[in-house]
Formats: C-alpha cells, sequence, structure tokens
C-alpha cells in the first residue's frame, strides 16, 4: 500500500517580472490576494468534485505593477500539494506439491487492486491563463490483473 502526499506546485504569473527580465511562462510566482491565507487556497469538497477547481482562483492575484511594468509575486516555489496519493497492490500465490520434486505455482497480482484514480496535480496554475486549477490528468493506470503459473520439476 502507498499512501502519500501530494506532489508539490506553484502558482505562477506568467506576466510577471516584466520589469526585470522579458515576460515569458513560468518567470514569476504570483501574489496571495489581500487578506488570504493558506487556509483560502484549496477549494473544499472531494478530489472528485473539484477537478475543474481544485485551487481556489480568488485566493491570488497577478504581480504587483510599478511603472508600467511588473514585479515579482510573493508566493514561493512549489509552496502548494496536489491532491493524496493512494495505491494498493495485492498478491496470491498457492503452491501445489505433485510430488516431492515436482510443483505447480500458481498465483494473481493485482495492481491498483481497487481501481482508485490518482489525480495529477492542476495542469492550469498561471492565474494570468484560463482553466486555472483544473486537473486535467491522473498519474496511476488503471487497475491490472495478472495471472501465473510455473511448473517446478
Amino acid at each position: 500500500m502507498t499512501y502519500q502526499s501530494g506532489v508539490p506546485f506553484s502558482v505562477i504569473d506568467s506576466a510577471g517580472a516584466t520589469l526585470f527580465t522579458p515576460s515569458s511562462p513560468n518567470e514569476s510566482l504570483a501574489s496571495y490576494a489581500p487578506g488570504a491565507g493558506i487556509s483560502d487556497v484549496y477549494t473544499s469538497g472531494g478530489v472528485q468534485q473539484r477537478l475543474n477547481g481544485y485551487v481556489n482562483a480568488s485566493a491570488f492575484t497577478p504581480a504587483p505593477t510599478l511603472n508600467n511594468g511588473t514585479l515579482f509575486g510573493n508566493l514561493y516555489r512549489n509552496m502548494f500539494c496536489g491532491p493524496l496519493q493512494q495505491n494498493w497492490d495485492l498478491a496470491l500465490n498457492k503452491v501445489f506439491s505433485i510430488t516431492e520434486r515436482q510443483q505447480i505455482k500458481f498465483g494473481a497480482q493485482f495492481f491498483n487492486m481497487w481501481n482508485h484514480p490518482v489525480f495529477a496535480n492542476p495542469s492550469f496554475v498561471d492565474i494570468s491563463g484560463q482553466s486555472f486549477g483544473a486537473i486535467t490528468s491522473t498519474v496511476d493506470t488503471p487497475c491490472l490483473i495478472q495471472l501465473n503459473a510455473r511448473y517446478q520439476f
């Protein structure tokens, strides 16, 4: 069984830091909205109900502006975590003795036994873009079952 926290991600502002570097994606991090904090970042409910908005867009603002350009935001890199990840694998084996020197071994392996989806981080973490905070993919395979038999002599 694997049960772990989600993978870290950053909320960026692709229009930020134009006073310092040419504007390009992933150049600057966003800022918290006035009065917002870490408790305001994630929307409530189960992950499957929040796929179109895992992160609360109103908790962030673009990087501050100054003299017809933008500064850096006040968030730091990999500040937030994606959805929790869990995976259950199971193996069952049975040995049948035919004679003292001969055996048949049967086995079954179940990968992602409960067929539980493991969702990836939000695909859109640029507050200047559309679909901000949406999760669009999974990172695990569906349930796989493998059967085997082995004759030993």
